[in-house]
């Protein structure tokens, strides 16, 4: 006897069930490893394909996260090349990932840190205030 679904299908804007495109397999690099999972993908003429399941995994949509970016940007102050920096991150965290996926990963954090500079939001989470002693003196310099 075929089970019943735990869950009716989704709805497009218009009201239309999205059809059942099958189960595809989805891998995302994290800081503990990468993981394997397969999601369903519901398609519909007009809007296309989507995955519930990316967006409630990684709000970002991407195959690297936050915190493998954040190490990656981290091991090539140190390095002389984005290759050393790949060797780095497998050796460090057993992380492999190829130095031209690491190059545009580093370049683009970078890109985004110094807009963020140029626009004048990134401000340091403290102010001067914070920095004195019991005497009222400044450590600021």
């Amino acid at each position: 006897m075929r089970r019943k679904p735990l869950f009716p299908p989704p709805q497009s804007a218009a009201g239309k069930r999205l059809r059942h495109k099958g189960r595809q397999g989805y891998s995302l690099l994290t800081i503990n490893g990468r993981i394997c999972l397969r999601r369903i993908r519901w398609h519909d003429a007009t809007t296309g394909s989507c995955t519930q399941l990316d967006q409630i995994v990684d709000e970002a949509e991407q195959a690297i996260s936050h915190g493998v970016c954040e190490m990656a940007c981290r091991l090539n102050r140190g390095a002389t090349s984005f290759r050393m920096t790949a060797e780095n991150l497998a050796r460090a965290a057993n992380l492999h990932v190829s130095h031209e996926t690491l190059r545009v990963l580093i370049e683009t954090a970078g890109r985004s840190v110094l807009k963020a500079q140029q626009q004048g939001t990134l401000t340091p989470s403290w102010q001067a205030k914070d920095c004195s002693t019991p005497a009222q003196q400044t450590r600021v310099y």
